[in-house]
């Protein structure tokens, strides 16, 4: 009991301070000091209903909980201890409620109080922005032209909202003038971005396009005179659209229609610049024109030289070799690219000549027919030296049979200066198969019509095939030579029967010209009888090959 007597009485403690912190008082003279102002229209009644408000939801309760509150501290010394705890609950949530309803009432009594000095703030303001913007149009009215007279309507329209502002703040309706000072400062902003913009829009539409169109204008008579012709057409109609451009954008400014202005000024500075490109283009083309023709001239009939001389030489070898690369049908398809050149050549030409040329164009086609001639004359290049290349490939190829005919001979002879009992079926058909080869390379090398490509692909294959056979050779050499060796060695082991059975089959395997399996069957019998015998025979073999290969060098 004195425990939950202790907790209740801080429960009041509490109460009382949180109490003591609501100060009706101060509230009151923020009310008292805010209709000191002689207020008026929907501030006056706002203030009234904060009044009302703040005696009904603040005042009346506190006066009622303060009873309570000194109620529940008594009940604590009493027999109602307990029931007295949910008393001080329910009484701190309605303080509690209480102390947010004064402070909110307390925030918006400030704001409503705030309104006056940032009405104040703005009167100022505004009277100093309205008259710097007569002031401007007083002193730089020529940088409007004549849409500063529509410019000044619209300052009057807002300087009326301006005063309707006024009225209502100096009357004492702060809320009211709010409202319509949001409106004054927004239109003035709006109406100072227009003021902005109308200078440097109208000073190019009064003195720059103007002079440039004029201009323009008197260069395109003066080049037509001396024969210039132009990349557009009509450029003199098209100067004078762009001067009524000009003039109607001028009455759009008048109106203040800035959108379409800007479009037209930016459309008209593009194209003025646009048409000075086309002429200067012209200008600066024509002293190069007649030098760029000759130089074609030139050129186009070095190429023309070049592929005649080509078609010839590729007829004469025709009836030699066989062409894999479409060479006569690319030399013709080049003889009509010439062909094209040569005919925008004679209409740049003639166009030169009869004055009717349009520099830059002819300028630009002398470029990129300088670059199609470069294509043509690599092209050429790549077809001459790849049928220059034929005749030195078919005596590379005769040196080459001649070759392949001696190694086949020399392979020949070191089979037979093997004094073998014979060859094997499988060794001989691969010898003439090799054979054979050299024999249709040497046809192909001396038909009346060569294909170069095809005796390419016969050369690589024989040379590989020659290989194989060299060392085939090599293979059978060594497999019959160290079975003689090994068949000797094995004459040691007479009392071995496994020996002996080894060397009779390898006997026969070697009479049946089957040397590298008799070399097997005598060699695993021997390995098994003398561990290391084998290694020993072999490598006094290959010593004796390699110092009698050596000696032969």
């Amino acid at each position: 009991v004195l425990y939950l007597q202790r907790q209740g009485k801080k429960t009041v403690a509490k109460l009382q301070d949180l109490r003591q912190g609501i100060n009706e008082d101060d509230i009151i003279k923020k009310l008292d000091k805010l209709n000191e102002a002689d207020l008026s229209g929907k501030t006056k009644k706002q203030a009234t209903s904060f009044l009302h408000d703040y005696q009904e939801q603040v005042v009346n309760p506190l006066k009622m909980l303060d009873n309570e509150i000194e109620s529940a501290g008594q009940l604590l010394q009493g027999s109602k201890l307990f029931s007295s705890r949910s008393k001080l609950t329910d009484l701190s949530q309605q303080l509690t409620q209480i102390q947010q309803t004064a402070r909110s009432i307390s925030q918006q009594i400030n704001e409503l109080s705030q309104l006056q000095s940032i009405q104040q703030t703005a009167e100022a303001t505004l009277a100093k922005q309205f008259e710097e913007f007569h002031q401007q149009f007083d002193t730089d009215g020529y940088q409007f032209g004549k849409s500063v007279h529509l410019l000044g309507k619209r300052l009057a329209d807002l300087e009326a909202d301006y005063q309707h502002f006024l009225k209502m703040y100096k009357s004492g309706d702060y809320l009211a003038a709010q409202e319509l000072l949001k409106n004054v400062q927004t239109e003035t902003t709006a109406f100072k971005q227009l003021v902005d913009q109308v200078p440097p829009l109208y000073k190019p539409l009064l003195t720059v396009y103007p002079d440039q169109l004029k201009e323009l204008t008197g260069a395109v008579q003066q080049l037509t005179d001396q024969h210039y012709h132009f990349v557009e057409e009509n450029l003199g109609d098209k100067i004078n659209s762009l001067k009524q451009e000009a003039t109607s954008a001028l009455e759009q400014l008048n109106q203040l229609e800035l959108g379409e202005v800007a479009h037209t000024n930016e459309h008209l500075k593009t194209q003025i610049d646009h048409y000075y490109d086309i002429m200067q283009r012209e200008i600066d083309a024509r002293p190069h024109v007649q030098q760029a023709l000759d130089n074609l001239g030139s050129h186009l009939h070095h190429a023309q030289e070049q592929n005649n001389e080509l078609k010839s030489m590729l007829t004469r070898l025709s009836e030699s070799y066989t062409f894999n690369n479409d060479e006569i049908a690319t030399t013709r398809d080049l003889d009509g690219q010439l062909a094209n050149i040569a005919n925008q050549y004679q209409h740049d030409s003639d166009a030169v000549k009869n004055q009717t040329a349009v520099d830059s164009r002819i300028l630009d086609n002398c470029q990129q027919n300088e670059k199609a001639l470069n294509a043509i004359e690599v092209q050429q290049q790549k077809i001459n030296d790849s049928v220059a290349m034929m005749q030195e490939d078919e005596q590379r190829a005769e040196k080459a049979v001649k070759h392949f005919a001696s190694q086949l001979k020399t392979i020949k002879r070191h089979a037979e200066a093997l004094n073998l009992p014979g060859l094997s079926k499988k060794y001989l058909d691969y010898f003439f198969m090799v054979s054979d080869e050299i024999g249709k390379l040497n046809d192909n090398i001396h038909a009346e019509k060569l294909n170069m490509d095809e005796i390419t692909k016969q050369l690589l294959i024989v040379q590989s095939d020659m290989q194989t056979l060299s060392d085939k050779t090599d293979d059978l050499r060594d497999a019959a030579m160290l079975t003689e060796r090994l068949m000797q060695y094995a004459n040691r082991f007479d009392d071995n029967e496994d020996v002996t059975q080894a060397a009779a089959k390898a006997q026969k395997l070697y009479d049946s010209y089957e040397y590298k399996e008799a070399m097997e069957a005598i060699a695993t019998a021997l390995e098994i009888a003398e561990p290391g015998a084998l290694k020993r025979i072999e490598d006094a073999y290959y010593r004796d090959v390699k110092n009698s290969t050596l000696m032969s060098d």
